[in-house]
């Protein structure tokens, strides 16, 4: 047996809302009638307290018209779907709300025909978003379930492309570079940071660095700061504290006793002896 839909109906003439529940078979539809309202303002308490599949709506209202009626409840509440009840005069501005996601039209006078083929679309429409979630539902607690073991398969999988497949692991270990480059001056960078931006475990990450570059993640990190460190002094006036800020170091202080490890060379010295080296 088929669900029944709840439906609300929403004209600020009690006749109109009369017609419609006359020139529906709700028995045929399986649908019920669970609330009506002669105004928008009341159809939006209704809304939140029903909570109904499926709306008509009347698009001239006092107060609030039956297309900002329907960008509210939408805004809200998006799988509802609504049926704008409109006259010729107004089916134009009706047609418009389309992009708002409005389901369908009805235009006055109502025919019993057409309204019960528009419920059977909208049910037809309804039933078919309800499957689909319960599809997404079970497969996302069977991926839940079995998501130690699918770690288990991914980790194998990355094991063999790291034996199998050096030329999209160098790739990969190039695009990684291109990323450090374009962020050196991000003082948060690290192994895991890194490791999260690109989707793979930080000890598998570290693993492809030191196979591809014979370095460290934490030795490469600190090579590119020092080079790019000596590009800032041979080309530009910027001082200690400047550059330590362009290259992700946060002490300028620091960044000095790096630079002297790293090269053997004070700051000042590398730039009164290597201007001419990069």
């Amino acid at each position: 047996m088929d669900e029944i839909l709840k439906v609300i109906i929403v004209d600020d003439e009690y006749l109109i809302r009369n017609l419609i529940k006359m020139k529906i078979d709700w028995k045929e539809a399986s649908m019920e009638a669970v609330g009506e309202a002669g105004n928008a303002e009341q159809a939006l308490e209704l809304v939140d307290k029903l909570n109904p599949d499926i709306i008509f709506t009347d698009i001239c209202m006092p107060s609030m018209d039956g297309i900002e009626f329907s960008k509210r409840v939408l805004a809200k509440y998006p799988h509802i779907k609504i049926i704008i009840v409109t006259g010729y005069d107004d089916f134009e501005y009706a047609r418009s709300s389309v992009r708002l996601g409005i389901s369908d039209f009805i235009l006055k006078p109502i025919n019993s025909a057409e309204i019960m083929q528009t419920l059977s679309k909208l049910r037809s429409i309804i039933s078919s978003e309800r499957n689909h979630e319960k599809e997404y539902n079970q497969l996302k607690k069977q991926v839940e379930e079995n998501l130690p073991k699918i770690k288990e398969y991914a980790e194998n999988i990355n094991v063999l492309m790291e034996k199998s497949n050096d030329v999209k692991v160098n790739t990969f270990i190039e695009d990684v570079k291109k990323y450090l480059n374009n962020n050196i001056a991000n003082q948060n960078l690290s192994l895991s940071s890194v490791a999260k931006e690109f989707f793979i475990s930080p000890g598998h990450l570290g693993r492809l660095f030191k196979q591809q570059t014979s370095k460290t993640f934490v030795e490469y990190l600190t090579y590119i700061r020092i080079r790019k460190v000596q590009k800032f002094l041979l080309e530009t006036d910027l001082n200690g504290t400047q550059i330590s800020e362009r290259v992700g170091i946060s002490d300028s202080h620091y960044l000095s006793i790096l630079f002297k490890k790293q090269t053997g060379l004070c700051i000042n010295e590398f730039k009164k002896y290597n201007k001419t080296k990069i």
